[in-house]
């Protein structure tokens, strides 16, 4: 069998969870999950994304996502004036919307065309169908000052594919923060059991470190903290070599 992430044909330790199985790469030591039966990612998952009560259920999480975000920044005495920010597989936009409240410029990328469409029409902010895994798929023209991806790097199954995306949409001062994602823990692994639709790859920090590098990042600042639903999780700031 060979590893989803690093193509290895190499041993395992796997982890049998309810709906999932989870195997754990012995030569690279990242962790990627395979449902037990077919999981059809429908359209009723990305319906939920522009429902009412999900954007309702969501502000308070998202005040707390901005006061990190603030935190995150403010280390810069970063200024988001007329800056162009984009939220890669950002859901509804909601949550990059909040950035224009300090005069950022908001862009988003979603893999559903039902999402893309409530932003564009809803939020009034441009917003592109982009897959993470679809080697076609482009990102916009522009060049961004900040690029924002929280958990969507936990359904990226190749790095380097989309590291060259980004680069190509980043000046020498562009910030690219990786916000949430899971090192490979068995309590993770357990904790979505029961959902059909649940994160696809648990990155090694290392691994994720060398990756940047191989593709022209430098990591500037990183962090290993609790999130609000007290997952472990790396929070990570990556900036263009030179």
């Amino acid at each position: 069998m060979r590893c989803q992430i690093c193509k290895e044909e190499t041993e395992f330790e796997e982890y049998d969870t309810a709906k999932h199985k989870w195997y754990v790469c012995k030569y690279c030591t990242n962790a990627f999950s395979l449902p037990k039966k077919d999981v059809s990612y429908t359209q009723e998952f990305y319906d939920y994304f522009i429902n009412f009560g999900h954007i309702k259920k969501q502000s308070y999480v998202f005040q707390n996502f901005m006061l990190e975000m603030e935190d995150i920044f403010e280390v810069d005495g970063f200024n988001f004036q007329d800056k162009k920010i984009l939220d890669i597989s950002g859901g509804n936009g909601h949550f990059v919307k909040k950035f224009e409240k300090f005069g950022a410029r908001a862009y988003l990328t979603e893999i559903n065309e039902t999402v893309v469409k409530y932003a564009r029409n809803r939020l009034k902010i441009p917003a592109i169908v982009f897959d993470l895994n679809d080697k076609r798929n482009k990102l916009f023209e522009e060049e961004f000052d900040v690029i924002l991806l929280r958990s969507c790097i936990m359904f990226c199954e190749d790095l380097s594919l989309l590291l060259k995306n980004l680069i190509s949409r980043c000046h020498d001062k562009t910030l690219v923060v990786f916000y949430d994602c899971i090192p490979p823990l068995i309590k993770k692994m357990y904790q979505f059991e029961n959902d059909d639709y649940i994160y696809r790859f648990f990155y090694d920090k290392e691994y994720l470190y060398k990756s940047f590098e191989e593709n022209g990042f430098d990591v500037i600042q990183h962090d290993y903290r609790n999130a609000l639903d007290k997952s472990v999780h790396y929070v990570l700031k990556v900036k263009k070599n030179g």
